[in-house]
């Protein structure tokens, strides 16, 4: 990755830099390096969880957007469109999408049906200006298969069960960051090379969980001796 500047020196160029990430689980670093898209969200880790029978709870761009209200400004999100009984999408004039073509789509991990519809009644419509710019009129381009693992997602994080999952991942992944950097003092990689980088990691992560044990196991020797 490239950092967009030099924080530590202000030089105003750019930097390669390593996109660190730790899986945490009960407050414990367990899994150091994880190979994931940078979104996490993506068909191809849906289509892997989905293989192995693992739960969706990978948020995906756009999750945010869709909670919100519909509003004059959203109105023309495709996330804010329905669809009817035959399965159209309406637009927020009352006209259905048009279904123009359909293909396979093999450049992923896991193959999935993309659909391109397009709107045939842009012509005269008066909130044309506010919802397309192309000179066609207003196109979208739609996977089923993403859009099942999406619902399968939402379902799960708003359950409460999904909730307590996202309020630990933000408690226990963040945290570990914030003591490596200021308890620690551990702000930059010192090695080079991703062999190099591994290893920093390692040990800053076993360090990191040795004292993370001693600390649990400390307190729990505390809260058994006999109170006066």
């Amino acid at each position: 990755m490239h950092m967009k500047y030099d924080y530590y020196n202000n030089t105003g160029v750019f930097k390669p830099g390593y996109n660190v990430q730790m899986g945490v689980s009960s407050e414990f670093i367990r899994h150091i390096y994880i190979r994931a898209d940078a979104g996490y969200g993506c068909y191809n880790n849906y289509g892997y969880n989905s293989i192995h029978h693992i739960e969706q709870y990978l948020k995906y761009p756009g999750y945010e957007k869709e909670k919100e209200k519909k509003t004059k400004k959203n109105q023309f999100k495709y996330f804010q469109m329905k669809e009817n009984e035959n399965g159209e999408i309406i637009c927020p004039a009352g006209h259905a999408f048009t279904l123009v073509s359909s293909r396979l789509d093999h450049r992923s991990m896991y193959p999935k049906t993309n659909q391109k519809y397009v709107n045939e009644h842009c012509g005269d419509c008066p909130l044309r200006s506010r919802c397309t710019k192309a000179r066609k009129g207003r196109t979208l381009n739609r996977s089923r298969d993403m859009e099942k693992y999406h619902k399968e997602v939402r379902k799960n994080l708003e359950s409460e069960e999904g909730k307590k999952i996202m309020m630990q991942r933000s408690i226990q992944a963040e945290e570990v960051f914030a003591n490596l950097k200021q308890d620690y003092g551990y702000t930059r990689l010192r090695r080079r090379g991703e062999i190099g980088v591994k290893e920093e990691i390692y040990l800053a992560a076993i360090r990191y969980n040795i004292r993370k044990y001693h600390k649990h196991k400390q307190r729990k020797k505390e809260e058994e001796l006999p109170k006066a």
